[in-house]
């Protein structure tokens, strides 16, 4: 990417942020870092068939201080603002709100809306 923009998002206020670029770790993790300055949810598509994607997801969540959130029924993650206490547990422990079908790595805080 052109420098000039990326100066250009990383400086402009973000309420939302949706990443879908490489599949590599090391370019979705900068993709993710990019926009890790939004306010609001950052969306990452793909965690649930990239191997790679989902690394660099749970890695972002871990540096940036965000928890996790995932769902088995939906391809996409969502990296969601802690803070006070849930950002020092999502560091200090590395929380990961991950629901993987009949074996949840930790149950959602809300029940999953059925369709």
């Amino acid at each position: 990417l052109d420098p000039q923009l990326i100066w250009r998002v990383r400086h402009h206020p973000l309420a939302f942020a949706f990443v879908d670029g490489l599949h590599t770790y090391k370019a979705c993790l900068s993709d993710i870092r990019m926009v890790a300055h939004s306010e609001g949810v950052i969306a990452v598509d793909d965690i649930l068939t990239m191997e790679e994607v989902r690394k660099a997801f749970r890695e972002a969540a871990r540096l940036e201080g965000r928890i996790p959130v995932h769902h088995s029924l939906f391809r996409e993650g969502y990296l969601i603002r802690a803070c006070g206490v849930e950002r020092n547990l999502a560091l200090s422990e590395h929380r990961d709100w991950i629901h993987s079908g009949d074996q949840p790595e930790r149950q959602l805080p809300i029940e999953p809306t059925t369709f």
